[in-house]
């Protein structure tokens, strides 16, 4: 039985696919088993991790219908027979290192491992994301927005996964990782390792991130922060709890803000009016304390609640394309 479970979704990535696995395959830890899940991919994903699998009997492809990455990572938590779990996506990559410097780190009696990761651009151009030291717990630090990690650059204890019921959820279709973290960060001992050992392809054609702006996609970045408050306030012990759901409250609001901008910039002036005429948002967006908000989210804060309609088209005029 292997120790490490590695869980990649893979779709439509048979151009990075084997890259990935490579690196996964050069890790100076050899304990682990990774299973792909692919996702109903177009390509040929699939018979490129079904040629790998042949000659590594470590690899093991999963084939479903197209269901998410969300879904595609379910369905790796269910099958995982390892005692940590790990994640990474189909097109991006680890140092040789990743599994042996953060194993270290977790044997010394932590849940859960974080460690840094660069970005990796087209033409294998990486740039370095910014570390930071953590003065206070790693989860008020992401719940502040000091602390940017990314589900490939974390290992977790798999059995903490499954005593909580911590799963991706499906419905989400970004923030998902972030929801699916911070619940773990409230119930592990965690720790950060300032090393940058994995590289977090940006900029891929068709990739989530490089998708058109889409407001009903996006409005999940609140109601994952929502699903966090809720398990936060039913699972966390720490004495500081009020304080942690009054940051976590926070971050809600400033999510419900940044979303109602975003609707602004991109003509979605109905929708705006409509979310803002809800008693809860009305609130909420009232109860941002602008002594926390820069000079730009100051503007911006007032400029929503005027409902100047003739302002926001304006706006929109020169939204980024």
């Amino acid at each position: 039985m292997p120790n490490v479970s590695i869980i990649v979704p893979a779709y439509n990535v048979s151009q990075y696919i084997e890259k990935t696995i490579n690196s996964i395959q050069e890790q100076t830890y050899e304990d682990w088993e990774v299973i792909v899940i692919n996702d109903g991919s177009s390509d040929n994903t699939s018979d490129v991790v079904k040629k790998l699998a042949l000659l590594d009997e470590r690899i093991i492809l999963v084939n479903q219908n197209q269901a998410g990455v969300s879904a595609a990572r379910n369905a790796g938590i269910r099958l995982a027979k390892g005692k940590v779990l790990t994640f990474l996506d189909g097109d991006d990559l680890w140092r040789p290192s990743f599994l042996s410097e953060i194993l270290i780190i977790y044997n010394q009696g932590n849940d859960l491992v974080l460690c840094d990761f660069q970005h990796l651009y087209p033409n294998n151009i990486i740039k370095d994301h910014p570390s930071i030291k953590i003065s206070d717990s790693i989860l008020l630090a992401t719940l502040n927005e000091n602390l940017n990690f990314h589900i490939g650059a974390l290992l977790v204890n798999k059995e903490i996964v499954d005593k909580y019921k911590i799963r991706f959820t499906i419905e989400h279709k970004i923030s998902e990782d972030i929801e699916f973290v911070l619940k773990l960060l409230t119930v592990c001992k965690c720790s950060y390792l300032q090393k940058k050992l994995m590289l977090y392809r940006k900029q891929r054609p068709g990739s989530a991130t490089e998708k058109g702006w889409d407001y009903h996609t996006r409005i999940s970045s609140v109601w994952a922060m929502k699903k966090v408050y809720q398990f936060i306030e039913q699972n966390y012990t720490d004495p500081n709890k009020e304080y942690i759901l009054n940051t976590c409250n926070n971050k809600i609001r400033l999510s419900m803000f940044r979303y109602l901008w975003k609707l602004i910039r991109h003509g979605y002036y109905k929708n705006t009016i409509e979310l803002l005429k809800n008693e809860n948002w009305d609130k909420e967006i009232s109860l941002i304390n602008r002594k926390n908000l820069n000079n730009a989210d100051k503007l911006r804060h007032t400029i929503i609640l005027n409902e100047n309609l003739i302002l926001w088209k304006i706006i929109s005029l020169f939204k980024k394309p």
